[in-house]
């Protein structure tokens, strides 16, 4: 057999190279939290953009709605009307050319703004499958050992073409990965489940929601949303609670409303499977994991995404997730009572808090409780008392969501000034070498003041 036919079983060596997939980095490095935060970006933008463009392919589509109607009534004769709906008219030759691009504008629009948000579904899960690659990417590179190596086969002509060793440990984790992303959604939770040692749908209630948007994508992608038995078997498998009604051959949509949720459901799943990941394959790099889920959260209530925010809040907080340490343990329950009372959930937001002794603490959580409860005398005392050079800073005053009620009240514009002896207002610009200046928005962003009297905070 010629040598560039051979087929050669590699099992030791290949062994010897995805065992060493890694270590020449270091098993540290790893991307868990520019992927947690890459993500949340996407989906995001995502959630946002959809609602402005779906309006506007609305309002386009009601444009060229309305030009036909004036045209037909200008133009067109012989009318037939049927319960006085019109069904039927002739138009003028010379006026053929502008009915037919007024017709095809409006029947392109009338298609488009249906087929919108089904493309952005699609593409919902399809960012979620790139952001899994990362995931399992990074697996395998903290634990190499648990790339499956049974039955892999390669012929002399295949190794001739890696130049290097490390191209070669490339191919053979991208083919692992390429792999598992052909199985349905189920099948890789399962192959994770079994590569970790662990359940990632325990106590998982949007699992069903998730299962069920992954075969409604499935649907747009290959049936134009019609309904087949494998959807419905799929769905009930997992007792998502399907319309009674539903059945084989009919069309499903992308309504706004479910849209939303199949946003926030993606966000949950992807954030939680980073942490649950992060914290089991690197226990002793749950500093960083805790960062990453404080940053994370800490974003969302900025864009005041305060019920996906409390979902990974909750979840940061109670078992089994452990933090590294009580100022974080701290910094997450203020992030969820913000959350709460940002959805205007008051008994629970006053329930979080009191569930933490807050006297016995540094004067910037005491000031947090206060301001959460809406005691803004006693917090405006506390933070006369922190003063200029203790924490809260001036920037944090200006950015932290949880200063977003206070910021409105004269007790913190007073205290403001006579603390750092000057009027309360927010000064966002972006410096040309790329450094903030000081009272600059975290955020960046065109040059913008905003003064206390303006009140641009508005919920």
């Amino acid at each position: 057999m010629p040598e560039n036919t051979a087929i050669i079983v590699l099992s030791g060596q290949i062994d010897l190279i995805i065992n060493g997939y890694g270590k020449k980095r270091g098993i540290m490095e790893h991307s868990f939290n520019s992927d947690a935060e890459w993500f949340v970006k996407q989906i995001g933008s995502r959630k946002r953009m959809l609602p402005l463009f779906a309006h506007l392919a609305a309002t386009f589509t009601k444009r060229v709605d309305e030009d036909l109607d004036k045209f037909i009534d200008q133009q067109a004769y012989e009318k037939v009307y049927e319960d006085e709906k019109l069904i039927e008219y002739a138009v003028p030759a010379d006026y053929s050319g502008r009915h037919q691009l007024l017709t095809s504008s409006f029947n392109d629009s009338i298609i488009f703004t249906d087929l919108l948000p089904k493309m952005t579904l699609v593409s919902l899960v399809s960012i979620y499958d790139a952001y899994l690659a990362r995931l399992v990417k990074t697996l395998f590179l903290v634990k190499p050992e648990s790339l499956s190596l049974s039955n892999k086969q390669f012929t002399f002509a295949q190794l001739a073409e890696f130049d290097t060793l490390d191209s070669a440990k490339e191919h053979v984790v991208d083919c692992e990965i390429e792999s598992l992303l052909r199985d349905n959604h189920v099948k890789q939770f399962e192959w994770l489940e079994e590569k970790l040692g662990i359940s990632l749908r325990k106590d998982l209630p949007v699992w069903k929601n998730f299962v069920e948007l992954t075969e409604r994508r499935n649907l747009l992608v290959h049936a134009d949303g019609i309904v087949s038995k494998q959807y419905l078997t799929a769905c009930r498998n997992i007792k998502y609670p399907l319309d009674e009604t539903l059945v084989i051959g009919e069309k499903l949509s992308v309504p706004q409303e479910y849209y939303i949720e199949a946003c926030d459901c993606i966000a949950e799943i992807g954030i939680k499977l980073n942490q649950v990941m992060w914290r089991k394959l690197l226990p002793k790099d749950i500093e960083a994991a805790d960062d990453s889920i404080v940053g994370v959260t800490y974003d969302l209530l900025l864009i005041r995404e305060y019920s996906l925010a409390e979902t990974l809040l909750r979840f940061a907080t109670t078992h089994p997730i452990k933090n590294h340490s009580t100022e974080i343990s701290l910094y997450l329950k203020v992030n969820l009572a913000i959350s709460l009372k940002g959805q205007e959930k008051n008994t629970e937001c006053c329930e979080t808090l009191d569930s933490v002794d807050w006297s016995a603490l540094a004067d910037m959580f005491k000031l947090a409780a206060h301001v959460l409860k809406d005691e803004y005398d006693e917090a405006a005392s506390i933070m006369a008392t922190i003063g200029s050079s203790g924490r809260p800073t001036k920037k944090e005053y200006k950015v932290w969501p949880l200063f977003r009620w206070f910021r409105k009240t004269s007790q913190f514009k007073e205290t403001y000034e006579k603390v750092f002896g000057e009027q309360f207002k927010i000064i966002a610009q972006t410096d040309i070498d790329g450094e903030e200046d000081e009272g600059e928005d975290e955020k960046g962003g065109q040059k913008a003041i905003v003064e206390t009297k303006d009140d641009n905070d508005k919920p």
